[in-house]
């Protein structure tokens, strides 16, 4: 999460709730509460729609690591979804999912935050849940097993994830000492060794109301949630305003390159330099305008000179990393690998023009303008304005940038940006990490057809893509890749809502795919998931509906037998089709806080009325109460056939495995679904 949005404060107030006096700053009607037992609360009221969010951020990320629980921070931020004290693993998302709440966490290098975005009628019970998953986790150990498993698969994964790694080695050279140095996720055998035990008292350590800043952004009355928020962060402990300060990482003294060569259909090329802290505003708002001026936009100086006049690049940018202790200076780039010498020829070229020469006014005024465009925009819903506000507390230790953002950006000079691109901007200080094709490296190629000739119908082939027709009258595109572990699929089911009788179908097929097949409950197939790491996600499109899967070779049998089960055995149990359109309803509604979604609705209505691209806002809620499990029946039976079904498949497994699983997917939902209701019954009844 690359927040940039520091918040500044104008007026320092007193303010009084229920006779208890708490230190306040007043800002725009912002107002900050530091309670007695160190935690911060801040409280910015929003009435323009019935939505609050509440995000706690703690004072924590791998910062606070060390070699051996390194990753312990996202480990925990997985973990707390897991029950309490008070609650039992599941009840937490079935209350507020009943609710038609947005919830989620994050977890990066300085902090971790979570978040609830609901109805204002619903704070308390949001607050309650919030509080008691923070305050109270249970980490049972059955919990915790399962978790790692799905963990270590994330790991896996972004080890597959060519930006990832072009990052993380970067960040390797600039940082030797300081902890920004470890990654997030952490290495998968931590999360293979970390007990029950070191991970509470890392937990007890950090995660104290006195190390955390909670936002309430939305449609509540200050008055009346402070002392709710004090009473449910009442909690103290003997490891309270606990503080790390960490030495700063110096410079690099040399140009330094680090090259990986791997199967790559392109090069990767990422140049940084170290910059600034957080709180030295003067030199980081000078470095952040020098990076959209050298490469943000169209017409920012490296797209113009590099990709449209020398032709040496396909992608190209730059921007600025802020981090509370530090920050990266980074230009991005893809280019055809055998332009990799000229590409960095040319970049260092227009850096060096960067020192050498003062922007000019016309460049200047173009990027504040829309520095400013983007700090309005990035505060439209009370979501993005509680997540600016908490980061930017965590990140420069206050509030004070946020009202004078824009006006200290305005007083930039051309004389200021010359003089960091002096100062940080040098030769002898930038890191290149570049991913380059292995030309020794050739991937696995396609089994002869005549292995599988009597399974499938070789129809096309490009390069290392296989196009098949399969008995069933499925089409299946397939491409191996042995430089990892994992296989992705998806699955195309033509038509998508162009094809729905009524506006919304295919968005409750999609939102109840995974909720019971007659072989399976909610619950099974949902823990089968999650303690095989593996992903499986229904998505409804305007032209198509997508199923997509991911897994590691090794449990992809797992993996395809909960997706046919799915596809040929889906119950669609009225309960979860109900609770489907009520989520729905309440996105819509929820959705139209934010300005430009609400343009956008109205926007495709105008465009396309009477037409299915237009089915979103007004027309889904006319629709969707309508909607019946025939309906839906009907739709499925219809359009998810093998004939009407195209799959794309890439990874660690043979042809032949693939053939012969996709080969054998049959739709039975015409004689196994008319008995819903025993089959409901069944899975009650286990």
């Amino acid at each position: 999460m690359l927040n940039k949005l520091f918040i500044r404060i104008l007026i320092i107030t007193f303010f009084v709730i229920n006779s208890t006096t708490c230190f306040a700053q007043n800002t725009n009607d912002i107002k900050v509460f530091n309670l007695d037992n160190g935690h911060t609360v801040i409280i910015k009221e929003v009435h323009v729609n019935p939505i609050v969010t509440i995000d706690t951020w703690v004072k924590t990320g791998s910062i606070n690591e060390i070699d051996k629980n390194n990753g312990v921070s996202h480990f925990l931020e997985h973990l707390f979804f897991k029950g309490t004290a008070n609650r039992k693993q599941g009840e937490f998302d079935k209350i507020l999912d009943s609710k038609g709440a947005v919830y989620n966490a994050a977890t990066s290098k300085d902090f971790t935050h979570f978040y609830i975005t609901i109805s204002g009628d619903n704070f308390d019970t949001a607050l309650d849940l919030h509080s008691d998953m923070l305050l109270n986790p249970a980490i049972p150990t059955d919990e915790l097993n399962r978790e790692r498993k799905v963990v270590q698969e994330e790991i896996r994964r972004s080890e597959d994830n060519p930006d990832r790694i072009l990052f993380e080695n970067l960040n390797e050279i600039l940082f030797k000492k300081h902890p920004y140095k470890y990654t997030v996720l952490g290495p998968e055998k931590n999360i293979e060794n970390i007990t029950r035990e070191e991970i509470f008292e890392y937990y007890n350590t950090w995660y104290n109301p006195s190390n955390m800043v909670t936002v309430v952004v939305g449609d509540v009355q200050t008055e009346k949630v402070l002392p709710e928020i004090r009473q449910k962060f009442s909690r103290k402990t003997g490891t309270e305003n606990i503080k790390r300060h960490y030495t700063k990482e110096p410079f690099i003294a040399n140009k330094t390159e680090q090259i990986k060569k791997g199967n790559y259909n392109t090069g990767r090329m990422l140049i940084g330099y170290k910059g600034t802290d957080a709180v030295d505003t003067d030199d980081l708002y000078a470095l952040e305008l020098a990076s959209i001026i050298l490469g943000q936009g169209k017409s920012s100086r490296l797209y113009q000179n590099i990709i449209e006049k020398q032709h040496l690049a396909t992608s190209i940018g730059s921007d600025t990393y802020v981090l509370k202790d530090d920050s990266i200076f980074f230009i991005s780039a893809n280019f055809p690998p055998e332009k990799y010498e000229e590409l960095k020829k040319a970049v260092f070229a227009e850096i060096q023009n960067l020192r050498n020469s003062k922007v000019s006014e016309h460049e200047l005024n173009k990027v504040k303008t829309l520095i400013e465009r983007e700090f309005l925009y990035s505060n439209e819903s009370v979501e993005n304005i509680a997540n600016s506000i908490g980061y930017n507390m965590i990140t420069g230790g206050n509030l004070e940038y946020y009202t004078e953002y824009v006006d200290k950006i305005k007083k930039i000079t051309a004389e200021d940006i010359q003089r960091v691109a002096n100062k940080y901007l040098l030769d002898n200080r930038a890191a290149i990490s570049t991913l380059l094709p292995d030309k020794n490296t050739t991937r696995q190629p396609v089994k002869k057809i005549s292995t599988i000739e009597h399974k499938a119908k070789l129809i096309d082939k490009r390069e290392n893509a296989s196009k098949y027709l399969l008995n069933n009258g499925i089409t299946l595109i397939f491409e191996p890749n042995n430089s990892n572990k994992i296989v992705s699929a998806s699955i195309f089911i033509k038509g998508g809502k162009f094809l729905e009788a009524k506006p919304g179908i295919t968005s409750i097929i999609a939102g109840t795919l995974l909720k019971g097949t007659k072989n399976r409950s909610a619950v099974d197939i949902a823990n089968e998931l999650e303690s095989s790491g593996i992903a499986l996600s229904p998505s409804a499109n305007s032209d198509f509906f997508e199923i997509s899967m991911k897994s590691t070779s090794s449990d992809f049998d797992g993996a395809f037998d909960i997706l046919s089960d799915i596809f040929e055995n889906p119950l669609f149990e009225q309960e979860y089709i109900d609770k489907t359109k009520k989520d729905s309803l309440e996105y819509i509604k929820s959705s139209r806080d934010t300005p430009s979604s609400l343009a956008f609705e109205q926007y495709k209505l105008a465009m396309y009325p009477n037409h299915p691209y237009g089915y979103t806002g007004k027309v889904l809620e006319n629709s969707l109460p309508e909607i019946t499990r025939k309906d839906i029946v009907e739709h499925y039976n219809k359009y998810f056939s093998p004939e009407n079904i195209v799959v794309a498949v890439c990874g660690n497994i043979s042809a032949e495995e693939v053939i012969k699983k996709f080969g054998s997917l049959k739709q039975k939902t015409h004689a196994g679904i008319v008995n819903i209701e025993k089959l409901a019954d069944m899975h009650n009844t286990t």
